[in-house]
């Protein structure tokens, strides 16, 4: 038999009253419970003396005896100085993008800097460096700097695709 400590609703529609009671697991929310340890009116201002009451002795009784309270009765024991406040993990975030997505987002973003490099290296030393005024470009067998530095940085980065694509 698992035992919870929970609220159970009462009062009338959009005027929540709980009863923080312990019950089993298995019984509904507003179903049968063993005892009512307490009760929690949410409509009451938080420094109202009315807001939370609760039977120290009871509570601390079944807590000994295994029942375990939900994570809301958790955080009102806490803030009664009955338990320690309750240990809340980071939640996932479902809209942000997965692993893969962002790697290739960085592959890509990678790419176009490179491009970029590239087209700004080529662009100014092709001109003058061997005393021509226009490169042979790939098909000669005697390239310009700014050509050799391009092809250079395309097998670099051709490397490092095959390199990432054989890790996964």
């Amino acid at each position: 038999m698992a035992l919870k400590i929970r609220l159970a609703r009462g009062g009338s529609k959009k005027h929540p009253f709980y009863r923080i009671v312990v019950a089993e697991a298995s019984s509904p929310r507003d179903g049968r419970f063993v005892e009512r340890l307490g009760s929690y009116d949410p409509m009451v201002p938080k420094d109202h003396e009315n807001r939370v009451s609760l039977k120290d002795e009871r509570i601390k009784f079944w807590m000994s005896k295994g029942a375990k309270p939900t994570l809301r009765v958790h955080k009102i024991l806490a803030a009664a100085g009955l338990l320690d406040a309750p240990i809340i993990r980071e939640q996932p975030i479902k809209a942000a993008p997965g692993k893969k997505r962002l790697e290739r987002e960085n592959e890509a973003k990678e790419a176009a800097e490179a491009e970029k490099h590239l087209q700004r290296r080529s662009s100014t030393s092709c001109r003058g460096t061997s005393g021509r005024s226009t490169c042979r470009g790939t098909s000669g067998s005697s390239t310009c700097r700014g050509h050799q530095r391009k092809q250079h940085l395309q097998r670099h980065l051709q490397k490092q695709h095959l390199q990432k694509q054989h890790q996964r």
